[in-house]
């Protein structure tokens, strides 16, 4: 019993600390290289971008660790779902395929945190 909940924690931690971490990081790389300037209103704002990121990855490390079929396949739907809305675009900006894959990778990024995370937990 001690031994599920050190793995829960860990995986809970990989998941939303180290994933919610790393991925601002790898986002704020992307932006910089893109040249930041120009995008930086095109995200949400700071509290509501990692709110939502949160709870994006506590759902799937969940799926993952509980082994609900189909997970990573709901992964791949979510983001394709998430980039068919423009979630990452405000109404009027000009829209490139190359945002649309920066945008891509950084939720691969967070997905691959959320997945770590639940086989942590599945331990």
């Amino acid at each position: 019993m001690g031994k599920t909940i050190v793995f829960w924690i860990l995986g809970l931690y990989i998941s939303l600390f180290l994933g919610g971490f790393f991925t601002s990081l790898f986002r704020g790389y992307l932006m910089e290289k893109a040249g930041g300037s120009e995008h930086e209103d095109q995200e949400p704002s700071g509290v509501q971008d990692w709110i939502f990121d949160s709870m994006e990855r506590l759902f799937f490390t969940l799926a993952a660790a509980y082994s609900v079929g189909g997970a990573v396949v709901g992964m791949m739907i979510w983001m394709g779902m998430k980039m068919i809305t423009h979630r990452f675009w405000p109404t009027g900006a000009s829209r490139s395929s190359a945002e649309a894959v920066r945008f891509l990778t950084v939720s691969m990024s967070s997905m691959i945190f959320a997945l770590i995370g639940g086989l942590f937990c599945r331990v």
